[in-house]
């Protein structure tokens, strides 16, 4: 058996299809529809995991942005300040920034995200550019980027592309800056073509 990704032909969200069945069902609207009646297809995307992408934390590049950081200043860990800390977190969290940003720029944030009047608010100011996706990680996502951060109708895309092939992306074209910068609004607009480039290529 082999999947492949395609397009709901009533409500287009992105679904799985199994290249065993005739008929393929959309889980957000229901429908039901022959199976070569999808919008487009991804067939290098076989055996597709969908366990591929669980969770990233920036803890878990905090030591290494703990020494970038340390060699830039010339500090020791043993003198960092509290707002050292603050921009040594924004070192580890910047390539999750990143994907929240896009995510929240072309509206594929989860729905948890819009359930706080307040978080409404600071969502509309980054688009705005008043704001960065720095702000929406530190604020209300502990640092830590989930399944849950992203809109249903392209979970399949991010489970894919995250962990195969987004970080090598991003380290691409941040260079030596990886782990190294905190959230720019120059350096994310100018990847942002990376990231839709890279959606749609896999839609198709």
């Amino acid at each position: 058996m082999a999947t492949y990704h395609g397009m709901c032909k009533n409500c287009g969200s992105l679904i799985t299809i199994d290249d065993s069945k005739e008929n393929c069902e959309c889980v957000f609207c229901h429908c039901v529809f022959p199976r070569d009646e999808y919008s487009y297809q991804n067939k290098e995307k076989t055996n597709f995991d969908v366990e591929s992408f669980t969770e990233d934390k920036a803890e878990w590049q905090y030591d290494s942005a703990q020494k970038e950081y340390c060699r830039q200043t010339g500090k020791s860990p043993a003198e960092l300040t509290e707002q050292d800390e603050k921009i040594i977190w924004d070192y580890a969290g910047n390539h999750i920034a990143f994907f929240i940003t896009w995510l929240l720029r072309h509206d594929y944030l989860g729905e948890m995200h819009y359930k706080n009047t307040h978080e409404q608010k600071d969502i509309e100011a980054v688009k705005k550019q008043e704001k960065t996706g720095m702000d929406i990680l530190r604020q209300y996502c502990d640092m830590r980027f989930t399944k849950e951060d992203v809109a249903e109708q392209i979970i399949v895309f991010v489970e894919d592309y995250y962990e195969k092939d987004y970080v090598d992306d991003y380290s691409d074209y941040m260079g030596k800056k990886v782990l190294a910068t905190d959230f720019s609004w120059d350096d994310y607009l100018a990847f942002e073509p990376i990231l839709n480039s890279a959606f749609n290529c896999y839609c198709g």
